[in-house]
């Protein structure tokens, strides 16, 4: 049995992205004795958003108190806290400015950098286990700090109270990293790495859209469907015709849709006590809902991204949020290409 230690041994290690930004090692690979960085990094989907840590001072002379009351912990964690401490009081009456960087002084900041690694390592990461979210935010502003990445924030030249702010982001990226997210440009990744280089990949054609308008405007559509069961069975109607209309027997189609008519029973339609309803993963990736022949899927907005279970869809058909935007997409491309816009089907 292998330990998650020893995937740095492989040529090739598959792991989470939660998993990718909390150990360094993961990024390397043992060659001939020696720690290398691996020669290519796939990133599927950009990481997580960047993480802001704001603490007080009093909040880490609390942890140092905390840790002095308890022997088990003392030797391997208050030598650091304590250094961490003695930084931030120097830092507190040191200067003057309202905002303070790293680079305002780097030589002050590096020399500390050192004494602070110990944050950044795995014991520390034991120790954080079960801790609650100050003591988190604590140990996350002393990583930024050995990142290069802490501002302090003296609100009235210190006099109304100081912040120690440290923000954590995605990995910083290197020659030989690919990341595999079709929405750069939405994310605004594109405008941020600009070193980054940017392949070109085919945009969505929206010209054989067709626009369903439900019997029922979007703002008031959830209160009317959960009103009573009178309108939730009406709705489920409704959709359920649009299904039969646009799919034919013997295809797979995947139906995206508001979280509400699953959480509700309404779609799929099965009765509220069938025993299928206890597996999600039934009717959300194992093409478990039959209508008639139709072999079809359900999940909501913003479940399943990156989700390979609905390769095999033939047709989607996306509730949308009340956003016309793809709408709008298609008939400007139709205009564009010289084609007639089909106005939008009321049923």
């Amino acid at each position: 049995m292998h330990k998650r230690g020893d995937l740095i041994n492989f040529p090739i290690a598959i792991v989470t992205h939660k998993s990718f930004m909390l150990r360094d090692s993961y990024g390397f690979f043992m060659h001939q004795g020696k720690r290398k960085p691996r020669a290519l990094v796939v990133i599927d989907e950009y990481l997580e958003d960047i993480t802001i840590n704001d603490v007080q001072l009093s909040a880490m002379m609390k942890l140092q108190e905390d840790l002095q009351k308890h022997e088990r912990n003392r030797e391997c964690v208050l030598p650091h806290v304590d250094a961490f401490v003695s930084f931030m009081l120097d830092r507190k009456d040191s200067s003057r400015r309202n905002l303070e960087k790293a680079e305002d002084d780097p030589a002050v900041w590096q020399a500390v950098i050192k004494e602070l690694q110990w944050f950044a390592s795995e014991e520390a990461q034991r120790y954080l286990r079960g801790r609650g979210e100050e003591v988190r935010a604590i140990f996350g502003f002393a990583r930024a700090v050995t990142r290069g990445r802490p501002i302090i924030e003296r609100k009235q030249e210190g006099e109304l109270g100081i912040h120690f702010v440290g923000y954590e982001g995605p990995r910083a990226p290197r020659a030989g990293m690919v990341l595999l997210d079709a929405t750069a440009k939405t994310h605004g990744i594109a405008a941020l790495c600009p070193r980054q280089e940017l392949v070109d990949v085919p945009e969505a054609d929206y010209l054989e859209l067709v626009h369903v308008a439900p019997p029922h405007k979007e703002r008031q559509l959830k209160r009317h469907i959960t009103a009573s069961a009178e309108n939730a069975g009406s709705y489920q109607g409704w959709m359920l015709e649009v299904i039969s209309k646009y799919v034919d027997p013997g295809q797979k189609a995947l139906i995206v849709c508001d979280k509400w008519p699953i959480e509700h029973h309404s779609i799929p339609n099965w009765d509220r006590k069938d025993a299928r309803w206890k597996d999600r993963r039934l009717f959300e990736a194992q093409w478990g809902w039959n209508l008639d022949g139709r072999q079809l899927c359900v999940t909501n907005w913003g479940n399943g991204v990156g989700e390979n279970a609905w390769a095999e869809a033939e047709v989607v058909l996306l509730q949308a949020a009340g956003d016309d935007a793809l709408e709008r997409d298609a008939e400007a491309k139709a205009a564009a290409a010289g084609r007639a816009w089909a106005s939008p089907l009321a049923l």
